[in-house]
């Protein structure tokens, strides 16, 4: 099967489901493929973009049922941009098949990663989920904001990216609080999964609706489980895990201390007019169980430790690969210091013949414009064995050269490697977003320019 490419209402996606290096994985709902989003398409204008995004293909059988397919296209409506959210894109229907595009993520669900975190040392590991948790915080008092009740809060709905970015997904059972439409669900439809559901989320009670308080509940017994590695309430059928919500009461656990015990008794309260009645209100208490041990939740300040801690570690990286450099630049250089002679012994010839013949300065001019061509050469030797110094990385930052069209233009001219190909093809991306490939080390083409490097210049050829 080829490439296949969607046209949606916000760009242009191209994919191909029979290219196994593509396939991300399947769920309930469909298959998710890594794809291409090559337009987007905002206010009516197109623009040409190079971006990967996940598209999942919902299963034939699925879209049959017309509530199905408009509870996912109205998932997929909830674009809200936010570090902690996962941001949909598209809903695109082509030859009666569906497709939902959103942003690419690489990294790993909470429900996998948990096992991780059972395995580190007990501070260590409660600061981990301490900021795990706050970026959850976040993202899900940003739905709620939005009038966005996600009925599906659980471990496997919670991504932390490779860079550590976690962020709440799939919206495919999310209630829209403020909308004027009718909601999807049938009375005595089950929602969402058993062990994370909350009573009235199951089962009508007087009084009661989904709403944000159901998903502080399903965010308590996640909170739960990544402490303990179990859900507190289990059984051998739905029924049995959605009476024990009911009627159980909150199992205590070795790997929980009185204080957090209290806060997520209180997050999976029976009642929702007992539970916290706020994200913040959540979070807060939350925190303060750190306070008391002086460990740090925020993940601003975390990361900003973890960014420092790199950061050392990188200039530790850069001091010694100049290092190595420089050696490297003395050993390669030693056949060209003769010819450096040379050209300072010449130029210092030329000098004092410039500064004694005035009388004839049409032709000391001339002989001036030797010297500086043959420094020119000399530079332009000097620049061809730093390019032979320098191996193309993924990471390494560059700046566009002098003779670049877009010179002028600010951040659009500062790029980063993302890619190294075979042959010495380099993939950068530039500030404006967009992505070409190089030829590395290539002479008589554009040229580019490492950042905080010295500015040792590089030389770019066969724009792809």
């Amino acid at each position: 099967m080829p490439t296949i490419t969607l046209k949606g209402e916000n760009g242009v996606y191209t994919f191909n489901p029979e290219d196994s290096n593509f396939f991300i994985g399947e769920g309930g709902m469909g298959r998710v493929f890594k794809g291409t989003q090559i337009v987007s398409i905002e206010k009516g204008i197109e623009k040409r973009v190079n971006t990967p995004v996940a598209i999942k293909v919902l299963f034939k059988e699925l879209t049959k049922n017309t509530q199905t397919i408009e509870r996912e296209r109205e998932g997929a409506g909830i674009r809200i941009k936010h570090e902690n959210v996962k941001l949909m894109l598209d809903f695109v229907e082509q030859n009666q098949i569906y497709h939902i595009v959103s942003e690419y993520l690489e990294g790993t669900t909470l429900d996998k990663y948990i096992s991780k975190l059972n395995k580190m040392p007990t501070n260590e590991r409660k600061k981990e989920i301490g900021v795990i948790f706050n970026s959850v915080f976040n993202g899900l008092e940003e739905l709620h904001k939005n009038g966005v009740v996600h009925r599906d809060i659980d471990p496997s709905n919670i991504f932390i990216t490779n860079n550590k970015v976690v962020k709440i997904t799939d919206f495919g059972i999310a209630k829209l609080s403020k909308s004027a439409r009718k909601s999807k669900t049938r009375a005595g439809t089950v929602i969402g999964k058993p062990h994370y559901a909350p009573p009235e989320q199951f089962r009508k009670i007087a009084g009661e609706e989904v709403d944000n308080r159901s998903d502080i509940y399903a965010l308590g017994i996640t909170l739960y489980e990544t402490f303990t590695g179990t859900v507190p309430y289990d059984g051998t059928t739905d029924f049995d895990v959605q009476e024990k919500h009911v009627k159980s009461p909150l199992p205590q656990n070795t790997n929980i201390d009185k204080s957090l015990y209290k806060v997520i008794q209180k997050a999976t309260s029976k009642k929702q007019a007992n539970r916290y009645q706020s994200v913040n209100e959540f979070r807060l208490a939350f925190n303060a169980l750190y306070k008391k041990t002086g460990q740090k939740t925020n993940l601003n300040s975390n990361m900003k430790e973890f960014r420092w801690k790199n950061l050392a570690l990188i200039l530790i990286v850069i001091s010694t690969l100049l290092a190595a450099l420089s050696i490297i630049f003395i050993m390669k250089s030693n056949n060209l210091k003769h010819d450096l002679e040379y050209y300072k012994d010449k130029a210092s010839d030329y000098e004092s013949k410039y500064l004694s013949t005035e009388n004839n300065f049409a032709e000391i001019k001339e002989q001036k414009e030797v010297i500086v061509n043959s420094f020119n050469s000399y530079k332009n030797a000097l620049n061809n064995i730093t390019k032979s110094m320098i191996e193309p990385k993924t990471g390494l930052k560059v700046t566009r050269g002098r003779d670049w069209k877009w010179k002028d233009q600010g951040d659009n001219t500062i790029g980063q490697i993302t890619e190294v190909k075979s042959n010495k093809w380099v993939r950068v991306k530039w500030g404006n977003g967009e992505t070409n490939s190089y030829r590395w080390g290539a002479e008589n083409s554009y040229d580019l320019e490492i950042v905080n490097a010295k500015k040792i210049q590089l030389i770019l050829r066969d724009y792809e």
